[in-house]
């Protein structure tokens, strides 16, 4: 990655890695508003600090332009592999017992998340055709990873 694009995300980055770039230095006062010569040339001086500043800020959007299309390269370009799930979750505010069957691609990269195809639905009570439809998935894609996990927890038996 470019040198600039590593110092800028150096510091003040929140947990997802972004940072709050477009922060103006100054106040700038309607032109007809100025009463004195000092504060037409003082405002003057702060208009050409920041269109310099403004243009410093376009010289590191090119350039950060460039280090995405070299991410979006990479993602592109990683391999996937299909999964399917069935998940049993208890819901605590709704004291229910849910059942999701998702399918998804998921890339061999770590760093590249993975594509949810499709993600369905079930009360406990509709168990059964969660299981059914898991059940057609896993026949559809053979090829795919299983992913079962809807045993109880411990403290549920």
């Amino acid at each position: 990655m470019n040198e600039r694009i590593e110092k800028f995300f150096e510091y003040g980055t929140d947990n997802n890695g972004a940072k709050n770039f477009y922060n103006t230095h100054y106040y700038i006062q309607k032109p007809d508003k100025i009463k004195s010569a000092i504060a037409c040339a003082n405002a003057d001086k702060t208009a050409k600090d920041e269109i310099e500043c403004l243009k410093q800020k376009i010289e590191f959007l090119q350039i950060y332009r460039t280090e995405l299309y070299k991410r979006y390269q990479e993602i592109n370009s990683a391999t996937y592999h299909k999964r399917i799930t069935i998940e049993r979750q208890r819901q605590y505010y709704e004291n229910k017992v849910f059942y999701y069957v998702t399918v998804e691609s998921v890339p061999d990269r770590a760093d590249v998340e993975s594509i949810e195809l499709r993600k369905s639905r079930f009360t406990g009570k509709e168990r059964h055709n969660a299981l059914k439809l898991f059940a057609t998935l896993c026949k559809c894609y053979p090829q795919a990873e299983i992913v079962k996990k809807i045993e109880k927890s411990k403290w549920e038996r």
